[in-house]
């Protein structure tokens, strides 16, 4: 909590009204220093400490815990006399008054202090706005967009512009590692559409879907809105191409294959020796097909399933200059 903190945003539109008045920092809602709330806790002859006089100027500009010339004493009393205690301690109000966030009224006679409530809510733990449905803002949205149904339980695009409301400001970089239909790059999009942003964001995803449902969300988004641009790039494959091959291996023998495939030019897990399943090959056929795959996967190092960017030099690899020059761009390498 030292290093983030929520943005100070409304999230329920219908509460933005209550803050109706606005200095140089943003607008605020007036609201009376005297704790009104809390029952009898809030009784000076409960909470004693709570009552002490506050010293105002003249002009209503100026406070003090001390008393001062022509300054007039003030108390934690209410219209109807009853004796009550102020919000907060008075190293805290002062605190407040050097920050401008406390200013008097003159009202009936009596000097009556209030405290500027800024623009923000408290946020609670379970989020049961309509705009938050899944179905309505999620599938539904996503199936408009695509014209077709093509990927299960989509986030709403609400929740995920609410996220980004609370805890990103209008130039930050935001990362979504488990992309999905790509609603983190929509909400984006929408936001700085909504505020004038110039939020970016970087998706990552490993399913096979990111060409048919994330990728082409985006695009279609970008292209409604006529707004924005991204650019899709994939990974370089090493033992993930073994994982292709395996998922769609329909025999035994094409198993077998990969196998030696993968002996040749794969990186195999360090706790497999090869010798010993060439050994074991007949009990390896005698396998189900769906348990010999499950077998080659586990032989696999799965720290090895794409080409690390250390290696991109190394020729076995076969990267491209252009692909280099891409990655050290990417990598604010020279």
């Amino acid at each position: 909590k030292e290093l983030a903190n929520f943005e100070s945003v409304i999230l329920d539109k219908e509460k933005e009204d209550v803050f109706d008045q606005e200095d140089e920092k943003g607008n605020f809602k007036a609201k009376n220093f005297i704790r009104l709330t809390d029952g009898k806790y809030s009784l000076r002859i409960n909470k004693p400490d709570g009552y002490y006089p506050i010293y105002v100027s003249k002009d209503l500009q100026n406070f003090s815990l001390t008393p001062k010339n022509n300054y007039e004493a003030t108390y934690p009393i209410t219209d109807k006399g009853v004796e009550r205690v102020w919000k907060t301690s008075g190293k805290t109000f002062m605190e407040k008054v050097q920050n401008g966030e406390i200013f008097a009224k003159r009202e009936n006679k009596r000097i009556v202090l209030y405290e500027k409530l800024r623009v923000s809510q408290v946020y609670t733990t379970h989020w049961v706005n309509k705009k938050y449905h899944s179905y309505h803002f999620g599938t539904k949205l996503l199936e408009k967009i695509l014209g077709t149904k093509a990927f299960s339980f989509p986030k709403s695009i609400n929740t995920i512009i609410d996220i980004l409301k609370l805890t990103t400001r209008e130039n930050d970089l935001v990362l979504d590692f488990f992309a999905g239909s790509g609603t983190t790059a929509h909400a984006v999009l929408e936001l700085n559409k909504e505020d004038g942003g110039n939020r970016k964001f970087i998706l990552c995803e490993q399913m096979e879907y990111i060409e048919s449902v994330t990728k082409e969300r985006i695009k279609k988004v970008i292209a409604n809105n006529k707004v924005g641009s991204f650019n899709y790039c994939a990974l370089a494959e090493l033992n993930f191409q073994f994982v292709n091959q395996i998922n769609t291996a329909t025999t035994t023998i094409e198993l077998k294959q990969i196998w030696e495939t993968i002996k040749k030019d794969g990186f195999i897990s360090y706790k497999i020796n090869p010798k010993e399943i060439d050994e074991s090959i007949k009990e390896f056929e005698e396998l189900s097909l769906k348990d010999q795959k499950k077998f080659l996967m586990a032989v696999l190092d799965k720290n090895h399933l794409y080409v690390n960017y250390s290696e991109i030099e190394d020729k076995d690899y076969k990267i491209s200059e252009e692909d280099k020059k891409l990655n050290k761009k990417f990598y604010s390498q020279k």
